[in-house]
């Protein structure tokens, strides 16, 4: 069968891959890898999602809204959990009308909990990874990305803080 007699399923077929992820983009993610380019598209989302809160807080962005009870107060440093490590991002921050204080945003409070950081470490040394190795454990990350909080000192005073919790 020659090619003027392919049906038109078949021509459809061809062009799924296609369109699902255009070649430049696959090509973007073999060179980066994977994991990276998952990593950097949810940070991404974060930010998105982070911005949609502070829209539904204080509305819509350079629109005066005489009812509305929080305004946009620009971004500060902040630290998230990913990856067993803590990584530093830009927190966007809402404070009320009257500026007297800070409104912290629902899904910031949830994604900066240190927990799942300290129940990774915990973990990590039940199964035998000691201190020193705690970052060799760890699942690499963009380069762009700034992490902190895999120091030795760190893991271990994670690792007593949570253990003392457990035990009281």
């Amino acid at each position: 069968m020659g090619k003027a007699a392919r049906t038109k399923r078949e021509r459809q077929a061809e062009n799924f891959g296609q369109q699902i992820l255009p070649l430049p983009m696959l090509m973007f993610t073999l060179r980066r890898g994977l994991r990276e380019f998952v990593v950097e598209t949810g940070m991404h989302a974060l930010e998105a999602l982070l911005e949609e809160e502070r829209t539904a807080a204080c509305g819509t962005r350079y629109e005066h809204d005489g009812e509305r009870t929080a305004t946009r107060y620009g971004y500060a440093p902040g630290e998230v959990v990913l990856g067993g490590r803590r990584v530093r991002v830009k927190r966007p921050r809402v404070r009320s009308v009257d500026g007297e204080r800070e409104i912290i945003l629902p899904y910031w409070q949830q994604f900066s909990s240190e927990d799942p950081l300290n129940r990774d470490a915990v973990e990590k040394m039940v199964i035998g990874v000691s201190t020193r190795k705690y970052r060799r454990s760890l699942d690499t990350l963009p380069p762009e990305l700034d992490e902190r909080g895999i120091s030795k000192s760190a893991v271990s005073r994670r690792l007593v803080a949570e253990t003392e919790k457990q035990l009281d």
